[in-house]
């Protein structure tokens, strides 16, 4: 048994939120854990990682033509997360440490059975089910939380959450053990540093930077009403994701995560309304100095009780409607205002994470 850890991680591009945390967790491991070989296999290469480095990545398939909605797919939802536990199963015994790192939804209850006990699990993420607009995921998806939450606990010795608000989901005596900070946090910061971006005095060349992505759980009917909403209104609005069919916006399509970044910096506020606003697009947002508007009936309240709002509510401003009009008459209001610079309480809001953090990585293995 060599002195390596293999990973599994369905998505492990280097765009594409999965894709990019689950980049940036793998190496953070490999920094912590300096003596330790890492092997990452994906649906499409493998990568390995030594002291936080990247030393190598051979691509296995050249998804680039296809993929745009790669992690919305049929098979990395459904199909890719098992491929993942056949090869974590086949090479426990070749590995010391064995880890899976995303597509870790919290309903899907065969996928905590099946792995196995020693692995390392990256954070385990899930959305609000009481807001969501499908009846199925209202009724049912507590109930798959709470009986994943109970097998989790009593299987996986390391467990970490992507989203704080499914911490109910836990039993009562395991939930001191469970780390709660947000995932999305600082590898947000580590990866803006990497890009030079931090602390630049940048040009806003829009008014409104927009995530649109069409799926469920990130309101798309709605966003596209906001979109040519703000466009008729005479604001300049840019979009990444997918397309939204307006002659007034620009459309930027599926960006690498450089390009999405400099246009985050480049707007004056963010819109990417989902049901967990604690997205990386969210931090990324506040740590370049935008703003970003957040919808409140996705069920962040709910979170205050497990992430430090002391800093973190006066980087980001809310609604309560996804009314167009209201959130065009909102973005008036603000961008005819002077925006308060927010980066002094996203500095504070990081930085006390940090400790967090490297308690966490060091002491997963």
């Amino acid at each position: 048994m060599t002195n390596s850890l293999f990973i599994w991680a369905t998505d492990f591009r280097p765009y594409g939120g999965e894709g990019i945390l689950s980049r940036e967790f793998s190496t953070e491991l490999s920094r912590f854990h300096k003596n330790i070989n890492v092997v990452v296999v994906s649906t499409d290469r493998i990568s390995k990682y030594k002291s936080g480095l990247l030393i190598n990545e051979k691509i296995l398939i050249d998804t680039k033509g296809f993929d745009q909605d790669l992690n919305q797919g049929v098979y990395n939802k459904y199909f890719a997360p098992f491929k993942g536990v056949f090869l974590l199963r086949k090479y426990r015994k070749k590995y010391k440490y064995i880890a899976y790192i995303n597509y870790l939804p919290l309903w899907n209850i065969f996928l905590f059975l099946l792995l196995p006990k020693q692995t390392i699990l990256g954070p385990i993420v899930g959305g609000y089910p009481g807001v969501s607009r499908s009846l199925f995921r209202r009724l049912f998806f507590p109930f798959f939380y709470m009986l994943s939450g109970k097998i989790i606990s009593k299987r996986f010795k390391s467990i970490s959450l992507g989203n704080p608000g499914t911490y109910v989901y836990f039993p009562t005596k395991y939930r001191d053990s469970i780390v709660t900070n947000i995932f999305g946090a600082l590898p947000s910061i580590n990866i803006l540093r990497k890009h030079k971006i931090l602390n630049q005095n940048i040009v806003k060349e829009y008014d409104v930077f927009v995530y649109y992505r069409i799926h469920s759980t990130r309101y798309p009917v709605e966003m596209e009403n906001i979109v040519n909403e703000l466009s008729f209104a005479g604001f300049r609005v840019c979009i990444i994701g997918d397309n939204i069919d307006n002659d007034r916006v620009f459309n930027y399509g599926f960006l690498p995560h450089e390009d999405t970044i400099r246009l985050l910096s480049k707007s004056q506020i963010s819109i990417a309304f989902s049901q967990n606003i604690f997205s990386l697009i969210f931090f990324e947002s506040i740590a370049v100095g935008t703003p970003p508007l957040v919808f409140s009936g996705g069920g962040h309240e709910k979170y205050k009780n497990f992430v430090n709002f002391s800093d973190l509510d006066k980087c980001f401003y809310e609604i309560s409607s996804l009314d167009a009009k209201k959130v065009c008459d909102t973005t008036k209001y603000l961008l005819s205002s002077e925006l308060p610079d927010i980066k002094y309480h996203s500095e504070i809001f990081f930085s006390n994470l940090n400790s967090s953090y490297s308690s966490y990585y060091s002491g997963i293995i």
